[in-house]
């Protein structure tokens, strides 16, 4: 029988009591760390978004600075990649590659500018032409 079929292959996320253990907790933030590093995003690591935060800052062997410089080395992966891509040293698809970092990083090749007027336009009309007396 196939082990899929029968859910041999479904792995559970930690739990935060899980991760009252420190050796455990541990691990995970090593997991969680080489996962970053290599590219790829919080929310699709074992832990998820959400317990990677709970981490962050709360436990003294998980420091947000560790955790910023291995998003910040992940980004320099795909750099990387997008510098292979322009330079024509590496194979790609790289309209996948744009889409990739404006989605991950907040790129863009436009600027973000703010169009909307706060506050509020007045009109005088002056006019300097005098009443025909056809009219009246």
């Amino acid at each position: 029988m196939d082990r899929r079929k029968r859910g041999g292959y479904k792995r559970l996320a930690p739990t935060k009591e899980a991760l009252e253990d420190a050796d455990y907790r541990a691990l995970k933030w090593k997991e969680l760390m080489e996962h970053l590093r290599a590219g790829y995003s919080p929310e699709s690591s074992e832990l998820g978004l959400d317990l990677a935060i709970d981490l962050i800052g709360v436990y003294p062997n998980c420091p947000k600075a560790d955790f910023d410089a291995a998003i910040r080395e992940g980004q320099k992966t795909w750099e990387t990649i997008g510098k292979g891509l322009a330079s024509g040293t590496c194979l790609g698809n790289s309209k996948a590659w744009s889409f990739t970092m404006s989605h991950r990083f907040g790129w863009s090749d436009r600027q973000k500018i703010d169009v909307q007027h706060g506050g509020g336009v007045s009109v005088n009309v002056v006019t300097y032409s005098q009443p025909s007396s056809e009219g009246l």
